[in-house]
């Protein structure tokens, strides 16, 4: 399985990709989790916790959804935050614009 995608959380996160337990680099081997329920009810206050481990490799408190493509060789998805919000560089990005993206490939 290359991508676990669940909604239940009020909140957007994923993770690295993951084989047993570690994060993996390799681009083919490892599940990608992400939690995308981001929209509709309250966002969470909860905040994230490495307490599980180092996995979370994006996360945020705010709205938004997902946009997936996909072809024979790749599945690619963007998480698009509905409110404007400042980027790492203090840009303001208007709604609409993609916070998060990864490329998901064939596993071999």
């Amino acid at each position: 399985v290359n991508l676990m995608l669940v909604g239940h959380q009020h909140s957007y996160e994923r993770s690295c990709p993951a084989y047993k337990g570690e994060c993996v680099d390799d681009g083919v081997s490892g599940t990608t989790h992400i939690v995308a329920g981001s929209a509709g009810a309250s966002a969470e206050k909860g905040g994230f916790s490495p307490s599980l481990g180092n996995f979370s490799v994006a996360h945020v408190n705010d709205y938004g959804y997902l946009r997936l493509s996909a072809n024979s060789s790749m599945l690619h998805v963007e998480f698009v935050r509905t409110n404007s919000y400042e980027n790492e560089s203090g840009e303001k990005q208007p709604p609409g614009s993609v916070w998060d993206s990864v490329t998901l490939m064939p596993w071999t």
